[in-house]
C-alpha cells in the first residue's frame, strides 16, 4: 500500500515535470514557416523566428543544430533576460536540393542538458534547375557525365553482374 502511494506521488511529480514545456521557458512567434516554391537556381532565403524568454529567469542558448547541410542557422544573441527576446536566422540554399523542403533546427538550452527545448522549421517546395545539363558538369563529346572518368571493366561473354 505504501508503494502505490508512494508510486503514484511520483507519477504525479513526474507528470508534473513533463508538462514544463519549451513553451514554458522560449515562446516562438510561429514554430514553422512556409518557404514557398523556389528553383534550386534561385539564391538563398533567410527566414527569422522570433524566440522570448518567458520562463522568468536568464536562459541561455547553447546551441542550435539544423537537420540538412541546406541550411545554416545564426541567432542574435544567446543570453536572454526574463522578458527579452532574440532572433533565430535559418538561411535556406536552394541549390542542389529539389524537391520537398522539410528542414528543422533544434534549440538547446545551457541549463536543459541534453535534449533540445525547440524545434523550428521551414516547409516548402525546390523546383529543379531550368539548366537541364546542371548535375552534368563532364563533356566526353556528346555524352554529359556527373564524374570527369568514365572506368571500363572487363566483360567476357556470360559474365553477370556483382
Amino acid at each position: 500500500m505504501r508503494y502505490r502511494i508512494l508510486a503514484g506521488l511520483f507519477a504525479l511529480w513526474f507528470i508534473g515535470v513533463m508538462q514544463l514545456t519549451a513553451q514554458d521557458v522560449l515562446r516562438f512567434d510561429q514554430q514553422v514557416i512556409d518557404a514557398g516554391t523556389m528553383t534550386e537556381d534561385d539564391a538563398p532565403r533567410t527566414y527569422t523566428f522570433v524566440a522570448r524568454n518567458v520562463s522568468g529567469r536568464v536562459q541561455e542558448i547553447a546551441r542550435l543544430q539544423t537537420t540538412c547541410g541546406c541550411t545554416k542557422s545564426s541567432m542574435s544573441q544567446t543570453r536572454l533576460q526574463p522578458g527579452d527576446s532574440c532572433r533565430i536566422a535559418l538561411t535556406f540554399t536552394p541549390n542542389g536540393y529539389p524537391g520537398t523542403i522539410d528542414t528543422r533546427a533544434f534549440v538547446y538550452l545551457k541549463d536543459a542538458g541534453k535534449d533540445s527545448v525547440m524545434r523550428i522549421g521551414l516547409r516548402g517546395m525546390v523546383l529543379p534547375s531550368a539548366d537541364t545539363w546542371y548535375r552534368y558538369k563532364y563533356k566526353m563529346g556528346d555524352l554529359r557525365l556527373k564524374q570527369s572518368k568514365v572506368i571500363f571493366d572487363e566483360v567476357k561473354a556470360g559474365m553477370h553482374p556483382e
